[in-house]
């Protein structure tokens, strides 16, 4: 188990609760770590870059809480990812 938060203080204190792995950044999780799915807890306006790297890098199931992007084109273009990935 890993977990990613720009607060890297905020991850490593959850972390070390759950004897998880703390990460800064969510694309190094899913670059280095062996994941059976993703819950993506981000700000409407982070969303995009890390659904991408979800389905194209790891094609990884993944769950994002609503809304799914800040604006009609991005949530299309993750839409369009998991439909063709």
């Amino acid at each position: 188990m890993a977990i990613a938060d720009t607060v890297p203080e905020r991850a490593e204190e959850i972390c070390a609760r759950y004897g998880a792995r703390a990460y800064g950044d969510g694309l190094v999780v899913l670059e280095q770590e062996d994941l059976d799915a993703v819950w993506l807890c981000v700000p409407p306006f982070g969303h995009g870059a890390l659904e991408a790297a979800a389905v194209d890098r790891r094609g990884v199931p993944f769950f994002v809480e609503k809304p799914l992007a800040l604006d009609l084109p991005i949530a299309q273009e993750v839409a369009g990812r998991v439909a063709a990935g």
